[in-house]
């Protein structure tokens, strides 16, 4: 599970009426960290988990994040990321280091559709700031 607070970006699609909320926080069950993706108004068309990569810039190809996507409810789907001590350094320089994401959805039709966010600078530097926090909490535990 996670353990509180770590950080969330808001997405509006106008056109669409969609809200999607980007959440990062820490996994305390498995040392890692949790994206979690909530969708409103719930689509029951987005069927599976979406697939999140990180780029550069919006016409780069991206770098998918290891870990283990699920869907949690109709409107709520999570990325486990993966705990391995080279996959978590990898994540970390990812989410750090790249301020696009796309978002991959597959509706229930077949049909995909990638949602592409600039997530900005200010998203870096709180990701950096968050994750500094976090090594200092292990450390302040002995971890």
């Amino acid at each position: 599970g996670s353990d509180g607070p770590g950080l969330t970006r808001t997405i509006t699609i106008p056109a669409r009426k969609m809200t999607f909320a980007v959440s990062l926080t820490r996994n305390t069950l498995s040392g890692s960290y949790l994206i979690q993706i909530a969708v409103s108004p719930p689509s029951p068309l987005i069927e599976g988990a979406p697939v999140i990569a990180l780029k550069l810039s919006s016409d780069d190809v991206g770098v998918a994040l290891a870990g283990t996507p699920s869907k949690l409810q109709e409107d709520v789907f999570q990325i486990a990321l993966s705990n391995t001590q080279r996959d978590v350094a990898n994540n970390i320089a990812v989410l750090q280091g790249h301020p696009w994401m796309d978002v991959w959805l597959t509706y229930g039709t077949g049909q995909r559709a990638v949602l592409r966010v600039q997530l900005g600078t200010d998203w870096q530097q709180a990701v950096t700031k968050t994750f500094a926090a976090w090594a200092q909490a292990n450390a302040n535990l002995g971890r």
